[in-house]
């Protein structure tokens, strides 16, 4: 049994609800690169065990799932403390009781109490009594000389031989010797998964909920009538865990469990039982078109065990292209050992891309489109298409109050949710582990391209020299190889690639899963602690605090280490050639003054002079800088930026902090650098024509500031097309915005006016920058007649007075009754604004019109 993702914070690492809304406002933090603490434990009661409760001393740990799964179940408890204490041992008679009600006879133990003990050392109507007796008339358990000894701690082996019969197996069949026997036969059956074998040990209780949880999950088996097993797996074959109550087949339909405490399955919606739970460590994501095994009680779903054996599993890519595949009669696949199959395909086929299925028979599946095709009665049940986003490169992780968001240096962002599978190097990990740099794959949502289904992260990585550059060219395409440290690495990233000027230079060079280079930066970080802009040097005699100074030169530099100006002093000698508007690796001597002709270590200064190295920006990417006079820098995460101002003197008057981001094309740039790679980018003259900006239209989420030198930066967070985006705002806008009184609140509708650089308050607004979710553009909506409607094929949103039209911009929300959204669609906001008991309906324009009609910029349903 393989370990189950914690995706967020500590908590049940199969709970497969999915998270309800969006985000809260001002609930957000960045992750460090540490996980994420834990959060609260709730103490746990016996034998009552909340599916959502995680004993305190198994969170994180591998039997975290088989814990939680046999809790679920009531097949075994924790203690009153909220523990469970894995490490304990665990008796004869405490193994007799798990492995009775884990075959669904827990009643006839109950009828059993009072039997006389088949076992002398048994006594009668001790609260383990019925559970041996049950055991012994099973044939679990054997016994010692007629005794069962029920206080002895339980060995490994006997835990193995008592599963092992449970599944059907016959000791007479069993080839071997005692306990190899049952060794061998376990192994066979998938018991000993995430274990060592171990015979000789006792067993304790995470051993024993690990070995019971895979025999749940493990196939029952038969004989012949010649006493021959029968296959394991096979059509119509049996788990263990369908002997614990009413069970039916079903194919899951369904990733997650919706908002009404459902799952779908082929035989219809499915009500889940609050302790509801996916068995085996796997979630529903895992199981999404596998036939699985359902267990009821009292009505309700309690668990979904899965029923598809690996035979009934081909991984491949498409033979060819097939368009209308649910109307198909074969699913043409090349499965991963380049055998071409011809598979017949279900009357009833379900079709998924990126686990969100299509029921349109148009869409057109590509030649080598990567597909999970499942079987059942040797017919194809349901095709998995996967369309995977891979060589992405971690920026950061933000949290907030149901998902976490992780942001890639290419500018995309990913929602990863508790249903989101995540594994780091090949292991079950969570969102927060993720660093900078990590190298990730992301099978996002089919509806919400935003959302990660799954999320699987590589963190390796080489540092050397580029020892060499190879560029390949075949046709249209480029593909660059380096050597580092002797091997080499083929280029796969989105960046420009490195190229035969930075041979010799040192990078750090980070690895995706097939060992290709997916992003490098260049090691040299610039020492921010020795560096500064050189204001002024004077020449004169000093008095500081009333005291005569010793020196006769002043230096007053921007120190980048403080981020201020600073005034030191040194005398002539040591002041050596320092100079006024430079770019200075300064150094001190052991009494505090400045030593520039004779530094410490024996180093050299490093010395730019500004005005005399000035280019021309020709181009700017994230990992490059072009000038027109020296040709290209690197640029990457150390490289350090500032504003260098001058005054009518001709000399410095002001420095100051930039980004990135503040660096365009005729720019004029003093680029310190080292080995080709940018350390220092000083702007001495910003072409940045202000930026035209397109109106923006989404919900409000929240807003921040960022203080970069002595500028403070305002910014406003909007879910548009359901994506979170923060754009930066004036600070007017920003006052508007955030007005104890008129201010924004969550879910309302924000408009941002076209403009230019910053968004700031329009003089004459065609939309008010505030929509109130209670009005439409200030008329309350008359929810008689208000419908999204289909009129003569235009798309329309109608009300009693006005007709908005529609088109590939409208953005379409739910909102639902605790005020969380979710982005929609045209036809399911149709549907519930018909609904007006239950929802009212909120239509903001866009200001554009055509003819007499205005055009609707968002649509939202509210639910009362």
């Amino acid at each position: 049994m393989r370990e189950t993702s914690n995706n967020l914070q500590q908590q049940n690492s199969q709970q497969p609800k999915q998270f309800r809304g969006g985000e809260k406002k001002v609930m957000k933090k960045k992750i460090a690169s540490a996980a994420i603490a834990a959060s609260m434990i709730i103490p746990m009661a016996v034998p009552a065990f909340a599916a959502t409760t995680t004993p305190s001393d198994v969170v994180g740990t591998p039997v975290q799932s088989a814990v939680e799964e046999l809790t679920a179940l009531g097949i075994i408890n924790g203690y009153t403390d909220g523990t469970f204490k894995p490490e304990n041992s665990i008796t004869r008679a405490e193994l007799a009781k798990i492995i009775v009600v884990a075959t669904g006879n827990e009643a006839s133990a109950k009828l059993m109490q009072n039997v006389a003990p088949t076992f002398k050392d048994v006594k009668a109507n001790e609260w383990y009594t019925g559970y041996i007796n049950v055991a012994a008339a099973k044939g679990f358990i054997q016994g010692y000389n007629g005794e069962y000894r029920p206080g002895d701690t339980v060995k490994f082996e006997e835990v193995a031989a008592i599963l092992v019969r449970a599944l059907g197996y016959k000791e007479a069949n069993l080839g071997g010797q005692w306990p190899y026997n049952y060794i061998i036969a376990g192994q066979d059956a998938g018991l000993f998964g995430d274990l060592t074998v171990a015979t000789g040990t006792s067993a304790n209780r995470g051993v024993v909920a690990q070995m019971a949880s895979n025999a749940l999950n493990a196939w029952l088996v038969s004989y012949d009538k010649d006493g021959a097993l029968i296959e394991p797996g096979t059509e119509g074959s049996k788990k263990l865990i369908s002997k614990l109550g009413a069970t039916e087949d079903a194919t899951l339909l369904t990733d997650s469990v919706d908002d009404q405490d459902q799952i779908v399955l082929s035989t219809g919606p499915a009500d889940v039982d609050d302790n509801f739970i996916v068995t085996g460590g796997e979630s529903l994501t895992d199981l999404l078109g596998h036939t699985v095994t359902v267990l009821k009680k009292n009505g309700k779903v309690v668990s979904i065990t899965d029923a598809t054996s690996s035979s009934n599993i081909v991984t491949g890519k498409l033979t060819a292209a097939q368009a209308d595949i649910l109307d198909a009669d074969t699913v043409l696949v090349t499965n991963s050992a380049g055998t071409k199959l011809t598979l017949n395909a279900d009357a009833d086929l379900h079709l998924y891309v990126n686990n969100t299925e299509v029921d349109s028979t148009n869409d057109d599946l590509a030649k080598d489109q990567n597909v999970v095709v499942i079987l059942n009665n040797k017919k194809v049940q349901a095709v998995l298409a996967v369309n995977t986003l891979s060589n992405l490169v971690v920026d950061d992780v933000e949290e907030y109050d149901d998902y976490l968001l992780v942001n890639t240096k290419s500018g995309d962002s990913y929602q990863v949710n508790k249903n989101t599978i995540v594994t780091l190097n090949g292991k079950a990990a969570k969102a927060s582990d993720l660093k900078e740099n990590d190298i990730i794959s992301v099978v996002a949502n089919g509806d919400d391209a935003d959302q990660a289904v799954t999320l699987t992260a590589t963190r390796n990585s080489v540092t050397g020299d580029l020892d060499g550059h190879e560029e390949v060219v075949k046709g249209a395409t480029h593909t660059h190889y380096y050597t580092v440290n002797g091997k080499d690495y083929k280029y796969v990233g989105a960046a420009a690639s490195l190229d035969d000027s930075n041979v010799d230079s040192e990078y750090t060079f980070y690895l995706n899963a097939n060992g290709e280079v997916a992003y490098f930066e260049a090691v040299n970080a610039a020492d921010s602690s020795a560096f500064g802009v050189v204001y002024s040097v004077e020449t004169g005699s000093f008095v500081v605090d009333g005291q005569a100074q010793a020196t006769n030169k002043k230096v007053v530099y921007y120190s980048f280490a403080d981020q201020k100006k600073v005034t030191a002093y040194t005398t002539a000698a040591k002041a050596g050639d320092l100079a006024e508007g430079t770019l200075t690796e300064i150094f001190f001597d052991e009494d505090g003054l400045v030593d520039f002709d004779g530094p410490n270590n024996n180093k050299t200064p490093k010395v730019l002079d500004i005005a005399s190295t000035s280019e021309t920006v020709s181009s700017v990417s994230a990992s490059s800088l072009k000038t027109e006079e020296k040709g290209s820098y690197t640029l990457n995460s150390n490289t350090a930026y500032y504003f260098v101002k001058y005054g009518t003197d001709g000399k410095v008057s002001s420095v100051s902090a930039a980004t990135a981001d503040d660096l365009t094309k005729g720019d004029v740039v003093s680029v310190q650098q080292n080995k080709g790679t940018a350390s220092y980018v000083l702007i001495t003259e910003n072409k940045d024509a202000a930026e035209d900006l397109a109106q923006v239209q989404g919900l409000f989420v929240g807003t921040s500031t960022k203080k970069v030198g002595d500028t403070t930066h305002f910014y406003v967070k909007l879910a548009v097309n359901g994506t979170v985006t923060s754009y930066e705002v004036t600070e007017a806008l920003y006052d508007v915005l955030t007005d104890d009184t008129t201010g924004a609140e969550v879910n309302e509708v924000i408009t941002l006016p076209a403009g230019s650089g910053v968004y700031d308050v329009a003089t004459s607004p065609a939309v008010p920058v505030i929509s109130s979710l209670a009005a439409l553009n200030g008329v309350v909506v008359d929810r008689n007649n208000n419908q999204i409607t289909d009129t003569n094929g235009t798309t329309t949103v109608t009300t009693d007075d006005v007709v908005y039209l529609v088109n590939s911009a409208t953005q379409y929300y739910v909102i639902d009754a605790d005020g969380n959204y979710s982005k929609s669609t045209l036809t399911k906001v149709q549907e519930l604004s018909k609904k007006t008991a239950d929802y009212d309906t909120v239509v903001v324009k866009t200001g554009e019109t055509a003819g007499s009609s205005e055009y609707a910029g968002v649509v939202i349903v509210v639910a009362k």
